[in-house]
């Protein structure tokens, strides 16, 4: 037996409403509960920062904590780059930023500004 999962909850709301004793309408019962579509809070949009690579506004505050403009808009670009020419698509872009754009831009940049250090060191 299949059930019908709308009617199901709205049997289950109602009787919520009966057992609270609530007289207004349905439509009323489901706006003081938050519970009507156009009510809900709608989730936040994610902002695009390359043509290929969209990110929520947490996110990028995120990013600009520790990293400067210059570093961000690498691990953008390099990002965007690497979707682009291998037809990849990601679920969250700041996973694959925090999983391995942020070592293979600005980590690989680190290691280059210590080796020319340690090198005149060496000197």
């Amino acid at each position: 037996m299949k059930i019908d999962k709308e009617k199901a909850i709205k049997f289950v709301l109602k009787a919520m409403m009966n057992k609270q004793g609530y007289k207004k309408s349905f439509k009323s019962f489901l706006s003081d509960n938050g519970l009507l579509i156009k009510d809900m809070e709608r989730p936040e949009d994610k902002i695009e920062v390359r043509s290929n690579v969209h990110l929520y506004d947490k996110e990028i505050k995120e990013l600009e904590k520790f990293y400067t403009k210059d570093d961000i808009d690498s691990i953008y670009d390099r990002l965007s780059h690497y979707k682009l020419s291998n037809g990849k698509t990601y679920k969250s872009d700041y996973g694959a930023i925090n999983t391995w754009v942020i070592e293979s831009t600005v980590g690989h940049k680190k290691k280059i500004e210590i080796n020319k250090h340690v090198k005149h060191w060496n000197e």
